[in-house]
């Protein structure tokens, strides 16, 4: 009986010493350093995992199409990727492009792992000055689906970016692959 007691007893210091452990950390499930043992936040969330995509970066965008080549391809395209102005999401981004002139802003997310950026967002009523279909200046709704993984230095961006562009009209809808390969500077 008396080893029971002492086993029993060995038990409950062990269960009670282990959850007398500091409760305090991040809170913030979007921060880098998230703890998801905290119960309570000690204001030590500071960094995300979006900070290490953010700056300007100049690389490739090329295009399968024909069809959007003419636009589209860019040998030397200079993007971002920046905060967006009016997000508490932690994990929300956008992936700032120059089109032919054209500044399209893509909104997305990073993943859970924080090493990919996830676009999904659709710019509706855009206009497009010299569509390549026919030449003349169109509106129509932009959709991009995509991704782009960050580099283990992090200084660089490589993925592929789906867009489709549909006529507000109903017109037309036209899709392309394009990748997207980038480096910070």
């Amino acid at each position: 009986m008396n080893k029971l007691l002492l086993v029993v007893s060995a038990l409950c210091f062990i269960m009670i010493s282990q959850s007398c452990g500091d409760d305090k950390g991040c809170t913030d499930p979007t921060s880098a350093n998230y703890d998801p043992d905290a119960l309570e936040d000690d204001g030590t969330c500071t960094t995300y995992a979006r900070d290490k995509f953010y700056g300007n970066y100049l690389g490739d965008f090329d295009c399968a199409s024909m069809l959007f080549s003419p636009k589209l391809d860019n040998d030397s395209l200079m993007f971002s990727v920046k905060e967006p102005v009016s997000s508490t999401n932690g994990l929300a981004i956008i992936l700032g492009l120059s089109i032919d002139g054209i500044p399209v802003d893509l909104e997305g997310v990073i993943s859970d792992s924080g090493d990919r950026l996830l676009i999904d967002d659709t710019l509706e009523n855009f206009t497009i000055p010299d569509f390549p279909i026919d030449g003349t200046s169109t509106t129509a709704n932009v959709i991009g689906k995509g991704f782009a993984d960050i580099s283990a230095d992090e200084q660089s961006l490589e993925g592929e970016l789906e867009l489709t562009i549909e006529g507000v009209d109903g017109g037309f809808t036209a899709t392309d692959i394009c990748t997207l390969i980038g480096n910070k500077i």
